[in-house]
Order: C-alpha cells, then sequence, then structure tokens
C-alpha cells in the first residue's frame, strides 16, 4: 500500500478511486446506480439512511487516504472510536 502525503489534489484522489482495487464491486455498483452507490462530480459516495430517514452522502475512501481521513474523523468527533466514528457516517470505507 502506498502512503498518502500531504499536498495531493483532488484530481489524485480521484485517480485513487478509480484505480483501488479494494473498490472495484463500490464502483461497479455506482455505474449500475445500485445499493444506495453514485457518482458526484467525479467523486465514489454512498447514499445513506439512519433509523429510516435521510443521512446524505457518505463519502468512500480509498486505501490510501484510510488512516489520514480517519484520523481526522477521529479528532473531529471528539475522539470516538473507531466504531462509533463509522456508525455515525463520518468516515466512509465502502
Amino acid at each position: 500500500m502506498r502512503k498518502w502525503t500531504p499536498g495531493d489534489e483532488r484530481s489524485s484522489y480521484m485517480s485513487e478511486v478509480k484505480e483501488d482495487e479494494s473498490l472495484k464491486v463500490w464502483r461497479e455498483l455506482a455505474d449500475r446506480k445500485e445499493k444506495g452507490y453514485r457518482w458526484r462530480n467525479g467523486i465514489l459516495v454512498q447514499h445513506r439512511m439512519v433509523d429510516w430517514e435521510e443521512f446524505g452522502d457518505v463519502l468512500v475512501v480509498p486505501e490510501l487516504y484510510r488512516v489520514r481521513v480517519m484520523t481526522i474523523a477521529h479528532e473531529k468527533s471528539g475522539h470516538l472510536g473507531t466504531k462509533k466514528v463509522l456508525g455515525r457516517g463520518l468516515c466512509g470505507q465502502g
């Protein structure tokens, strides 16, 4: 796995989404607009519902960026644990 470095541009993220093998299934679902997955301005997202209420789009994160995104979500959420960060939709991993 490659390591994320500061200064990566949006286009680099978008390229990583298209190349990351761990996201293959989710890319295919987005192409078919199934199970809430879709492309929004070139970004892979999943539309989520919580307790039958609309939550919104959650970013699907390529492997290269997952540790960094989880770190930011953890810090911004008041230092919640991994399960709570993911459960609250603060970070999407596909």
